[in-house]
């Protein structure tokens, strides 16, 4: 609990803070949304409806060909992963700035040792470990929302997980300088709570149109960066 409570405090700390790169983040950023969300429309959106009427196809029983299933369940398994790329492609592409703006945060002007290309390297090895475990357990959540009276339940846990694993990639913008890719998965399950609030207000933000992509990962980062100074890791 008390993580929770530091986390959002840390939180409210970065909606006023500010540094002298921060325009130029919000340019990089401005780019990418505009980027992600053209790819999405014309390519991105496409790959995951089809996935999503494959995977409907598999589902035993007449009911799953019956055209307004197949269209409910394509279009939220679509929907899912659609918002799971986009938030990777994010973390990822701004990898390089969100580990300066992290850095900012902490030493104000004391370059971050982490290379761009270095911090992109490391956000993929995170972001593929992160990806497969959180599309695996999507999926079985996915599949139990169809059942009566678990459906509810279900699609809370997916929304849980989408915001923890969100919140350990926001954390890890910090924990590049100090730990080791190991490391930072046992810090994750050590401040579990803490990525879970951080990954909530990422998702939130995220989902505000085009002004989302700016400010979600500007102010977890800095969120994430103040709850680590001042909580440490253990």
């Amino acid at each position: 609990m008390m993580q929770v409570i530091h986390a959002f405090g840390a939180i409210g700390e970065s909606v006023f803070y500010h540094h002298k790169g921060f325009l130029s983040y919000v340019v990089k950023a401005t780019l990418l949304s505009l980027l992600v969300v053209l790819g999405l429309v014309f390519g991105g959106w496409k790959m995951v409806e089809s996935l999503g009427e494959y995977v409907t196809n598999l589902i035993p029983g007449t009911w799953a060909y019956e055209s307004l299933t197949v269209s409910i369940v394509s279009f939220l398994i679509s929907s899912v992963v659609a918002f799971v790329l986009l938030k990777y492609i994010v973390l990822i592409v701004m990898g390089p700035t969100l580990s300066k703006i992290s850095g900012y945060a902490e030493w104000i002007d004391k370059p971050v040792s982490q290379s761009g290309l270095g911090s992109i390297s490391r956000s993929l090895q995170i972001t593929l470990r992160n990806i497969s475990k959180e599309l695996g357990y999507t999926a079985i959540l996915l599949l139990l929302s169809f059942i009566p009276f678990v459906g509810f339940l279900a699609l809370t846990m997916i929304f849980i997980l989408q915001a923890y694993y969100a919140g350990c990639g926001v954390f890890d913008y910090y924990l590049e300088r100090y730990h080791s890719y190991r490391e930072t998965i046992l810090v994750c399950k050590r401040h579990k709570y803490a990525a879970l609030a951080i990954g909530t207000v990422f998702i939130i933000l995220l989902l505000i149109p085009f002004v989302g992509v700016v400010i979600a990962p500007y102010i977890t980062t800095i969120a994430s960066t103040k709850y680590f100074e001042r909580n440490g890791v253990d």
